[in-house]
């Protein structure tokens, strides 16, 4: 399939509602427009995602982060109240939508939802309906989120937003945000047109903030197991509101029909500065009676205040907040794994290209260890293309190589679960799998090629002994995985 067939299969799969598919942002769901790939990729970089059918004011606290994904209903003045107060006290909300109700959720906060998409140069795959958009700061943003309260990081917004972005982020018919008037907000990703328009602008209200995404399918399975940036993207995302000390949770609801409940400050986890001098007064004043001395107390007094200030002040400066990691390759060192390194570099994260390679390579080899099988490669061309996921394994060539003694029954097994998974992922509709998934399989197949070659090598002697099934076994690739897997 070639770039412009796929790139209208992925305008049609995205434009189109196949009610076949269920429905749009199911958490659950392995469809082109479920969130299975987004949760997936939520665990790779320790965030807890909670999928929740309406949004709750009553079981948020102010460490909250609140993800709205194309919200269907308008929030009642009740609402807002509630979210004001939630968001005064310190919470974080989060709508990602395009033309339904999310502007209505962003509005008291200074930014306007527009019925336009805005427009860019770059599209992806000249498909004007994909636009292919960066995190940038516009004029001002950085030293407007100054003023703001919140975690602190080493990191502007914009450089944390586009942490590992290679070539931009593929946006679906998305809509166009713009700051109201003589309101501070600050834009993180812009439009080349209309002027002052962006997919992605931020707001402060008290303690908290809003972030509003001018596109909802940013987040489904199809951008974000296909587009390597989005994947990434939706990780920086998911993390931006993290407090490095706490344990990373966001409340996502999915087409919200219900707001209730109402939100309930619950006091500071820690003591505040009264209370602490209060304490302190009380140990001084304890202290000076001990000491009977009329310099005492004021030399105590700087010294204390010194002592347990300076750690204070230490610990109101936040660490740098955790950025979601980039794994290294898989380190292979056959010619077939230096290839393989090519395509998991790439953004795109379609292995079925890259499966039909490694299954090619194995035929290959096996037409090597049993030359019988070239004469049918007749055959073999009559059937559809491998690229089709149709290429054809010989069990029985295994089974025969396992019983004449020259493979030991393991490393048989072995082998055909590699062909197996291979097959599996050369597939027209194959599966998703992670990088890291793939980045395994290849070191399945390394050991195979292994295998087969010394096979090969030493098949003009007497059933030569082979290595077992665990020997020669490849270093797997590190459990570490990118901002998407």
């Amino acid at each position: 399939m070639n770039r412009a067939v796929w790139a209208a299969a992925i305008a049609v799969l995205l434009a189109a509602t196949d009610v076949r598919a269920g429905i749009d942002f199911a958490g659950d769901s392995q469809d082109w427009n479920g969130l299975a790939g987004l949760l997936a990729a939520a665990k790779t970089i320790d965030v807890t995602l909670r999928l929740a059918p309406e949004l709750d004011f009553g079981q948020l606290d102010r460490h909250a982060v609140v993800l709205l994904l194309a919200p269907e209903v308008d929030p009642t003045a009740e609402n807002l109240v509630e979210l004001k107060a939630f968001l005064a006290a310190g919470g974080k909300l989060v709508v990602a939508d395009d033309f339904r109700a999310g502007r209505s959720w962003v509005a008291p906060f200074g930014i306007d939802w527009l019925d336009q998409p805005g427009s860019v140069a770059a599209h992806y795959d000249g498909n004007r309906d994909l636009p292919i958009v960066h995190v940038s700061a516009a004029v001002n943003a950085v030293d407007t989120a100054r003023q703001w309260s919140g975690p602190k990081s080493a990191y502007t917004p914009a450089q944390f937003l586009g942490h590992n972005l290679k070539h931009g982020v593929v946006l679906n018919h998305p809509a166009a945000l713009r700051p109201m008037a003589a309101t501070a907000t600050a834009m993180w990703g812009a439009y080349d047109s209309p002027p002052r328009t962006g997919w992605l602008l931020e707001a402060a209200r008290g303690r908290g903030r809003v972030l509003a995404l001018a596109d909802s399918s940013v987040f489904i399975n199809q951008m974000v197991a296909r587009v390597y940036d989005n994947r990434q993207f939706a990780a920086n995302l998911l993390r931006y509101y993290c407090v490095e000390d706490r344990p990373c949770t966001v409340h996502v609801v999915a087409n919200l029909r219900v707001a209730r409940g109402a939100y309930a400050d619950t006091p500071e986890d820690r003591a505040g500065w009264r209370a602490g001098l209060d304490w302190l007064s009380a140990l001084l004043a304890d202290l000076a009676e001990l000491l009977q001395g009329k310099l005492v107390a004021p030399g105590l007094l700087a010294l204390l205040l010194l002592l347990i200030g300076m750690p204070a002040v230490r610990r109101a400066q936040a660490l740098p907040a955790l950025l979601p990691p980039r794994a290294d390759l898989p380190r292979h060192t056959s010619a077939l794994s230096q290839k393989l390194q090519a395509w998991l570099g790439e953004p795109m994260a379609d292995y079925r290209k890259p499966a039909q390679l490694l299954a090619s390579q194995l035929e290959r080899l096996l037409e090597r260890v049993e030359p019988g099988l070239a004469a049918d490669r007749a055959r073999m061309a009559g059937a559809p293309q491998r690229r089709s996921g149709s290429w054809r394994r010989d069990d029985g060539l295994v089974e025969g190589l396992v019983r004449g003694g020259r493979w030991s029954p393991q490393a048989g097994k072995r082998l055909r679960q590699v062909l197996s998974d291979l097959q599996r992922l050369a597939q027209d509709h194959a599966p998703m799998v992670s990088r890291h998934q793939f980045g395994q399989l290849a070191a399945e197949v390394e050991w195979a090629e292994t295998l087969l070659r010394h096979t090969v090598q030493r098949s003009t002697g007497a059933h030569a002994q082979l290595p077992s099934e665990a020997s020669k076994t490849p270093a797997r690739p590190e459990a570490a995985d990118d901002a998407t897997r």
